[in-house]
């Protein structure tokens, strides 16, 4: 049998692999490069702390060449692109080094790139961020000195170093001849240890940076070093050297010695580890002269503080609205260093942006190279004023209209709206209505605004139409509107100033003005006259209210003389009481050692014999008595015009002749009361009233000493108040006189109660690190007839200079706060010109005075003449409330700066305040 076979099984498949490939990677494409980014953020100011803050270009010229390198960029790997004309354009556009270069002369023009000159040659200059087109925090020196023939410059700044040029190097060939021309007195300047070139201060910190010099080595500028100070206090804060970082050294002792010093006493002096004596407040780095703008024209005041008056200098453009096709150049076109147009030179046309209300526009421009040749290394070029189109041409690349700055002026004299609020409205204004172009950065705004206001037409405005060019009634009144009183400069003139016109006059001191010249007389005449009355009724032992007379000076008082029902409080009263009439026979005794009619008079009203009868002293009487007495001249209380009135009287002492006396308001009212109650004028009291007018006459003859200045001239015009900080609606045609007899006459007057006199005789305006303010003049409408800066802290001077050196006639009237002492000071010096004038404190500032008698108040006499009733005595109160919103503004800014700032703001509160009178709205 043959054996089955059976078929095989199927084999199984053994799996296989095939190796992997690798990945397929695609070509790598060859991509354009991506040009750089470039921030075209606004101008960083000169702080660390303060970096840009928001995403806007510089100006046109920065936003233009931008654009434009992108677009060659991306033309560059486009392979299908043509040539066109704009292609040409491009190739004569300037490279990057150029146009970094464009961007850092924008900054540094608009003042946003720092440059300060510390001595003759050495200056100190902000850091530039090449990549960024911004400014660092960090501060490097410049050399500029001539080696032979060859003048050489030298930049510490990392570029300058690594490179061998930089934009300060390439700025400074241009423009620094012109920015910092040299004088006589930098030739013989001596080398500072320590100069500090910025004090930058807000509400959040200080920031103060000083170039300080080595010991060993003071002729170089490399020992130099830039120490940093961040905070409040020399002490305290954050310190930081340039060549020794964080750590302790003594570039920084030096700095922390001089802002120690310049911290404490005004005018202090501080000590160097050397031995030298340095100036601690009279110094501060110089800053450029900036470059005027193209505009130069007087300009139209806003149509909305326009006065009929005032001059019509071309016809009011309408609102810009939309670009015109060409701007030409017209008669008036200038270039920045003045030179005018050519009628036989070639024209050019260039592109501009002009800035509006709410859009951007570009248009072209014409323009004309400069004849002068004003600019070394680029040609600058004579542009069109435009003031008749209602724009101001900033350099002939951007130009503002006219809506756009007024704008701003009625922004900031209507409400507090410092220049970064507003211009970050209009750049959120801009992003919807002009998203193609941006609004400017705030530093070149602000360089543009304060060049327009140079040129506004403000004048007449100084003038109220009721009271005329020279009022009878003033007010005066400081307000703390200071600016930093490092950027103090020795062009700030007010009228306290002397100079080589001031005559030195020989007024002295007269002693022994007071009515009663024996002080403790005074002083015991006060203690029987001032407090409750001399009877007591059973309420003033009692729970019941205390009968204090008219003039009770309450601040002598304690708490328990105002609640007489306790045990303690009753015998404090009857043991001042008991003091009081105790003293009576002293008094009386001693007023009739000065003139029998006072002893008299005070024996009849105020002597036993009435007081044992229950009839306590008229309240009359009391008052005249308490001016008798008072620690104030005699011409406070009888100044000459009523003087005059009082020896009428005297002359004819009738009922009807009464009148004569209504400018002596204790008189008037003793003499009154006699004759309502008596039906006639007892014996005593009209000697008294011979003595009085007898005194007053004595004591204003000793003080005339010369006669009433006469005028030194023709007026003074030549002083720029945008210098000076001192500009009056009069011109000044008098100059302070020196008076070498008078000690203390330009001493610098200080807070702080003086003995028995007014407690507060002086105040101290001046915050610490910021000037003294501004001094302005008032008439009772609330209309500045001018003001000046102080520079230190106010005082008597302040009001009296301006007096006299403005006005032809001193007025009848002078309020102010400290007129207590200000007329003495007055008197003092001028008699003859301040003879017929009355000072007086207003009603506001009466609450503070309460050792000064009823004479030195305005209040006093308003009550019998209605022509004082009706003067609005806190009309300078009124109108500092207004000036008060721009006070924050005022404390950043540079000092003409913070002149023009604040002189624009006085003409347009003028001028509103004028049409409402126009109008018949003024209250």
């Amino acid at each position: 049998m043959n054996a089955l076979t059976l078929p095989e099984p199927p084999r199984r498949a053994v799996p296989f692999r095939l190796p992997t490939p690798p990945p397929r990677v695609p070509p790598k494409l060859k991509l354009p490069a991506t040009p750089p980014k470039t921030r075209t953020n606004g101008l960083a100011r000169l702080s660390p702390q303060k970096r840009p803050r928001s995403n806007y270009p510089v100006g046109p010229y920065h936003l233009n060449q931008a654009r434009k390198a992108a677009r060659r960029t991306a033309q560059k790997y486009d392979s299908h692109s043509t040539t066109t004309q704009d292609d040409e354009s491009l190739d004569d556009a300037p490279q990057d080094g150029d146009l970094q270069y464009e961007v850092y002369l924008e900054h540094a023009l608009a003042g946003a790139a720092g440059w300060f000159r510390l001595e003759r040659e050495v200056y100190v200059v902000q850091g530039w961020d090449n990549r960024r087109k911004e400014t660092k925090a960090y501060w490097y020196h410049l050399h500029s000195s001539n080696v032979g023939d060859q003048e050489v410059l030298v930049c510490f700044c990392p570029t300058f170093t690594a490179h061998d040029k930089c934009v300060h190097i390439k700025y400074f060939k241009e423009f620094g001849s012109y920015q910092f021309p040299e004088s006589t007195s930098q030739k013989r300047e001596r080398h500072r240890s320590v100069v500090l070139f910025l004090w930058d201060v807000n509400e959040a910190r200080s920031l103060q940076v000083f170039s300080v010099i080595s010991d060993d080595r003071k002729e170089s500028v490399k020992a130099r070093a830039i120490v940093s100070h961040v905070g409040d206090v020399a002490n305290g804060g954050d310190w930081t050297c340039s060549k020794d970082g964080k750590g302790e050294c003594s570039h920084k002792r030096r700095a922390k010695k001089y802002l120690q010093d310049l911290e404490g006493e005004e005018g202090g002096h501080g000590v160097d580890e050397d031995g030298e004596g340095e100036e601690v407040s009279g110094f501060i780095a110089a800053l450029p002269r900036g470059i005027p703008a193209i505009s130069h024209r007087p300009v139209l005041v806003p149509i909305w503080a326009s006065l009929d008056t005032d001059a019509s200098l071309y016809p009011r453009p309408t609102a810009l609205k939309t670009p015109p096709t060409l701007i030409i150049l017209g008669s008036h076109a200038r270039c920045s260093c003045g030179a005018s147009v050519l009628a036989v030179s070639e024209k050019v046309t260039a592109s501009c942006t002009i800035y509006t209300i709410q859009e951007a526009f570009t248009c072209q421009v014409e323009l004309q190279p400069c004849p002068n040749r004003c600019s070394g290394s680029r040609t600058r070029y004579v542009g069109p004023d435009g003031a008749e189109i209602g724009l101001f041409n900033y350099n002939n690349q951007m130009l503002f209209s006219h809506d756009l700055l007024d704008d701003y002026t009625l922004a900031y004299t209507s409400s507090e709206s410092p220049f970064s609020s507003w211009v970050g409205v209009v750049q959120q204004r801009y992003a919807r209505f002009s998203p193609g172009i941006p609004f400017v950065g705030e530093e070149i705004f602000r360089s543009a605004w304060f060049a327009y206001a140079n040129l506004l037409d403000f004048g007449g405005d100084m003038k109220c139409p009721v009271c005329g060019p020279e009022p009878s009634t003033v007010i005066f009144d400081g307000i703390t509107l200071g600016f930093g009183r490092k950027h103090l400069t020795s062009s700030l003139k007010p009228p306290t100033t002397t100079d080589c016109h001031s005559a030195a006059r020989a007024s002295k001191y007269v002693k022994g003005q007071t009515a009663l010249g024996d002080k403790s007389l005074r002083k015991l005449v006060r203690l029987v006259v001032i407090g409750r009355s001399l009877i007591l009724s059973q309420s003033d032992l009692g729970n019941g209210e205390s009968a204090l007379s008219m003039e009770s000076d309450e601040s002598q008082l304690s708490d328990a003389d105002l609640n007489p029902g306790s045990a303690p409080s009753r015998a404090k009263i009857l043991k001042n009481l008991m003091e009081r009439i105790e003293a009576i026979p002293s008094v009386i005794e001693g007023l009739d050692m000065v003139d029998s009619s006072l002893g008299e008079l005070f024996r009849l009203y105020c002597g036993s014999r009435r007081l044992e009868s229950g009839q306590a002293p008229p309240k009359e009487i009391l008052s005249l008595f308490q001016e008798i007495a008072a620690e104030e001249s005699i011409l406070q209380m009888i100044p000459n015009p009523c003087l005059i009135g009082l020896k009428k009287f005297n002359t004819r002492p009738t009922q009807e002749d009464l009148v004569h006396l209504k400018s002596i308001p204790s008189i008037y009212y003793a003499l009154r009361y006699e004759w309502w109650n008596q039906g006639c004028f007892s014996t005593a009291l009209l000697s008294v009233c011979g003595w009085l007018a007898r005194r007053a006459d004595d004591v204003l003859t000793q003080l005339i000493q010369h006669k009433a200045p006469g005028l030194d001239g023709a007026p003074r015009d030549d002083y720029d108040w945008r210098q000076t900080g001192s500009l009056y609606g009069m011109p000044q045609i008098r100059s302070r006189p020196t008076y070498p007899n008078l000690k203390h006459d330009q001493n610098l007057e200080k807070s702080g109660q003086r003995g028995a006199k007014c407690s507060k005789h002086f105040t101290e305006y001046g915050k610490k690190r910021l000037t003294g303010g501004v001094m302005i003049c008032w008439c009772s409408h609330s209309i500045a007839y001018g003001f000046h800066c102080i520079p230190k802290a106010e005082g008597r001077n302040d009001v009296f200079s301006a007096l006299y050196t403005h006005w032809r006639q001193a007025p009848e009237w002078v309020i102010y706060d400290f007129a207590c002492a200000a007329a003495p000071y007055s008197m003092t010096r001028e008699p003859d010109f301040f003879k017929n004038t009355r000072h007086g404190i207003d009603d506001c500032h009466s609450q503070g005075h309460t050792k000064c008698s009823a004479a030195c108040f305005v209040k006093s006499y308003a009550d019998l003449d209605p022509r004082l009733a009706k003067v609005n005595t806190s009309a300078a109160e009124c109108g500092n409330s207004g000036l008060g919103r721009i006070r924050k503004s005022v404390s950043y800014m540079r000092q003409d700066q913070a002149i023009v700032y604040i002189r624009v703001f006085v003409a347009v509160w003028n001028r509103l305040k004028i049409r409402r009178i126009q109008d018949g709205k003024h209250r």
